[in-house]
């Protein structure tokens, strides 16, 4: 992680040490050194609560009112994290699964769960995992609908968590034995 961080400070080329665990942990890292968080404890319990809204255009509006809110660097340097993302995600195929794995891979770098308070013990460690994963997939999916104020046409689905041990997902289990009908989606 020291490695990449140098090598970008210093303009070096950080492609040959850049897994993206390390460059999720260098991130971390920078993030954690900031004076303020990307996400003002003002502002985070509204990022989870419009997270957690079950229609998909309420969660973009409450993500807008959030961006909104937010001091002009944090939402230029989140705007950027996100646009970075969506970009990854196209990189690697473009599929909603591939931007699921990206996503699942920097959710904790960007928004870093918090501390206990108010809002921890209102949203649980687990429950807060998963709300920054659908926050953070939310707003890489429709970055010009939340960062510009472009027009919305269609709202993407939700990305789904994949499973494994990030992202809040749960390890599989393998597939169903012959006959058994696969489980229903969780809500």
């Amino acid at each position: 992680v020291n490695a990449l961080l140098e090598a970008i400070e210093y303009g070096r080329e950080p492609a040959a040490i850049a897994t993206p665990d390390r460059a999720a942990a260098a991130l971390r890292a920078y993030i954690r050194h900031l004076p303020d968080a990307l996400v003002p404890s003002a502002q985070y319990r509204r990022l989870l609560v419009s997270a957690g809204s079950p229609s998909v255009d309420t969660r973009i509006d409450g993500l807008v009112r959030m961006v909104d809110a937010l001091p002009p660097s944090h939402r230029e340097a989140l705007n950027a994290l996100c646009f970075c993302l969506s970009n990854l995600g196209a990189s690697r195929g473009g599929s909603d699964e591939q931007l699921a794995e990206v996503v699942a891979v920097f959710a904790d770098a960007i928004v870093p769960a918090r501390a206990p308070g108010p809002v921890g013990r209102e949203f649980g460690e687990r429950q807060r995992e998963r709300l920054h994963f659908v926050a953070l997939g939310c707003m890489a999916q429709h970055v010009p609908a939340i960062f510009q104020g472009a027009h919305l046409r269609t709202p993407l689905p939700e990305l789904r968590a994949p499973t494994g041990e990030r992202g809040g997902g749960e390890r599989s289990a393998g597939p169903p034995p012959s006959g058994t009908p696969p489980p229903p989606p969780p809500p």
